[in-house]
């Protein structure tokens, strides 16, 4: 892993000819600062193929790249942060979540492409009678300018609620919060703090400034 283009990106060492190349170059994170033990953003499935995690403008996918040909085919799931990437074979597990799924432990088969969560954090839901799921609001990635003629970025929650409607033409309110750093990220993780407010007509922006994990190193 390195990010010598400004990116971490994943590359490969020639032993002989003390040289490296990049494996899957593109504007994107494969990996995070190391301020954890045991953190893993890819994996070796088998001897030619790696499972990896990657995250572009704040949003995470999971992918898979073949070494031979060098191609990388994005899995679709429902989430939208990856970590903790462990692979056998056709085995991947990992932890994810989304706005709508809370943090869990998910296994994935890479030739039916199906998942399982064997895990989460909170069953809450699962709770049929709470209707919660209604209430939820998706995430959407946004960028602004700032400072330097840079640019900054964030995630930004509209709000939703389907019992109540603003005045035709009339902006919500907006909550603006950052997250703690300098080299962190803002979550896209199910917050129940962030879907509180924006069931209430509130909406939430979670600033990545500069210096955030998952944007080009050279800016920050």
């Amino acid at each position: 892993m390195s990010d010598r283009s400004g990116w971490w990106n994943l590359y490969d060492f020639d032993l002989a000819a003390r040289t490296t190349r990049a494996l899957a170059p593109m504007a994107a994170e494969f990996g995070a600062p190391q301020w954890i033990f045991g953190m893993s953003s890819y994996a070796f499935a088998s001897r030619g193929r790696i499972v990896c995690a990657y995250t572009q403008a704040g949003l995470g996918r999971l992918a898979v790249l073949d070494l031979a040909g060098g191609a990388l085919r994005p899995i679709d799931t429902p989430f939208t942060e990856f970590g903790s990437v462990r692979a056998e074979g056709a085995r991947v597990v990992f932890r994810a979540g989304a706005p709508d799924h809370p943090a869990g432990i998910v296994s994935l088969d890479l030739g039916s492409g199906q998942h399982t969560v064997l895990t989460k954090a909170t069953e809450i839901l699962d709770r049929a009678d709470l209707h919660l799921a209604d209430y939820l609001t998706k995430v959407e990635i946004v960028e602004f300018p700032t400072t330097d003629g840079e640019t900054a970025f964030g995630l930004f929650y509209p709000p939703r609620n389907p019992d109540y409607a603003g005045a035709s033409g009339e902006r919500p309110p907006l909550l603006v919060k950052c997250h703690g750093g300098p080299t962190s990220a803002a979550s896209s993780t199910l917050n129940l703090g962030i879907q509180f407010w924006t069931s209430r007509g509130i909406a939430v922006l979670d600033v990545n400034y500069r210096g955030s994990t998952g944007f080009d190193s050279r800016s920050a």
